[in-house]
């Protein structure tokens, strides 16, 4: 099982997974190089990251160029669990 496949169950996508451990292992990175990284079109990896920053796995420093790093692992869990209980 692959670190990707974890995260699916969580209610990740399979691209958000994947944007998302690419950016756990290459570190702050812009759109594009992410989509190199993972082999997706620009566009769509712009559209997950937008996604993975409204469920806080991610964070856009909004500088220019545009670069994205992942919260840690435990902080996406806490976020998780936050928004888990908002919906009970």
């Amino acid at each position: 099982m692959t670190p990707e496949d974890t995260l699916m169950p969580l209610g990740f996508t399979e691209t958000e997974a994947l944007t998302y451990c690419e950016l756990l292992r290459a570190g702050p990175s812009t759109g594009y190089k992410i989509a190199q990284g993972i082999g997706k079109a620009q566009a769509n990896t712009y559209k997950t990251l937008s996604t993975l920053a409204q469920k806080g796995a991610v964070i856009d420093d909004g500088g220019e160029p545009r670069l994205f790093r992942a919260v840690s692992p435990e902080q996406l869990i806490k976020s998780l669990e936050a928004r888990l209980a908002e919906q009970a």
